[in-house]
């Protein structure tokens, strides 16, 4: 037997427009705190743009927050609305270029550059190889300086780069160093996964490879009509 989620009525103060790894634009609404389920809440997810649209939401709207599974803070409904629904960013709040409609979801397409997007995909690739010793602020900091703006840039630092980070000491940089490069050896299907590349997620990789696909040069001579015949794999759209 599943309950309803606990509800709790708060007023959204702001908008703010998180920035994937894919370059998605992810609205979290700021809203008054709230207690749910023991925890206080002051953000919660609206997903895209189409969901904002759907419920009229605006700053200033009062809304019903829940969390979701009692984990995941959202914006369930509308209560009050403001007469207005907030109008979408034109351009991307990480390095200010361009955005365009992809789906539902708004996307910066500077893959190269967009210092959230590079962020993402290098931390990304530190969780998946689960070397926990290298924390957020350490990736942050080094993208910033321009010392890292892809993940084979890791593995060009030398332990002075890593040094050069704000209150991290030259006995703590060699310990990331070192064990970055203890962990250079990882299985084909953790490698393709940790690249962070849109809609290829860890299952999907093994079925791929469950076809003989079991290397990366395969992967990189088998055409899309090869991919399309396994199981859950489609034509883009």
């Amino acid at each position: 037997f599943k309950f309803d989620n606990e509800t709790r009525e708060s007023v959204i103060r702001d908008i703010i427009w998180q920035v994937g790894n894919s370059g998605r634009l992810t609205p979290v609404a700021v809203v008054d705190p709230v207690v749910l389920v023991g925890a206080t809440v002051t953000k919660a997810s609206v997903y895209n743009m189409s969901y904002i649209e759907d419920l009229g939401l605006d700053i200033g709207a009062t809304v019903l927050v829940a969390r979701a599974n009692d984990v995941i803070p959202r914006i369930e409904e509308l209560v009050k609305g403001t007469g207005k629904v907030a109008e979408p960013p034109t351009h991307c709040p990480s390095c200010g270029c361009a955005v365009t409609m992809i789906g539902e979801n708004l996307t910066c397409t500077n893959t190269a550059t967009c210092p959230a997007q590079v962020v993402g995909r290098v931390k990304n690739w530190i969780k998946d190889l689960n070397i926990l010793e290298w924390g957020d602020t350490l990736v942050e900091r080094l993208v910033e300086t321009g010392k890292v703006t892809t993940i084979a840039d890791l593995y060009k630092l030398t332990v002075a780069d890593i040094a050069s980070v704000d209150r991290m000491g030259t006995k703590s940089a060699q310990k990331c160093y070192d064990i970055l490069w203890q962990n250079n050896e990882v299985t084909l299907d953790v490698f393709i996964g940790a690249l962070s590349i849109p809609t290829i997620g860890a299952t999907t990789i093994r079925q791929i490879m469950n076809t003989g696909c079991d290397t990366l040069e395969k992967f990189g001579q088998l055409g899309a009509k090869h991919f399309e015949m396994v199981p859950g794999v489609g034509p883009t759209k």
